[in-house]
């Protein structure tokens, strides 16, 4: 997720996203498989690159919903082709699952999510 700050900031919006999906994808994995009571460390820091990240690294993703699409396949390809095995593979197998329903959801949202961003002045590719 930390790749994606430097690509926004150099224009690199495309590359951004990956990282920024696929960052989400491993650390969501590592989250989700030691739950803690402790929400100061790891949750804590996730939270806040998401809350300072997300915004605009979606703000741009958003804008063409079927590159959006083909961005999240081609996290789903990295990560099959690059494993992570410090990962617990169940909990990773349903964080990859997260991840496609989230490609489906907005692919079925994608004329409601191009109407909201006109009327919120953001523009859709």
């Amino acid at each position: 997720m930390l790749r994606a700050a430097p690509l926004m900031q150099a224009g690199r919006r495309d590359e951004a996203t990956f990282w920024f999906y696929a960052g989400q994808l491993r650390w969501r994995s590592r989250l989700n498989a030691s739950p803690t009571s402790d929400l100061t460390g790891e949750p804590a820091l996730f939270s806040s690159l998401f809350e300072t990240l997300g915004p605009p690294v979606n703000g741009w993703a958003f804008g063409d919903i079927p590159k959006l699409q083909r961005t999240i396949d081609n996290v789903l390809l990295w990560d099959v082709r690059y494993p992570d095995p410090s990962l617990d593979p169940a909990v990773h197998k349903r964080m990859r699952a997260g991840l496609t329903a989230l490609r489906s959801q907005i692919g079925r949202e994608a004329d409601m999510i191009r109407v909201e961003r006109a009327s919120r002045g953001l523009e859709n590719r």
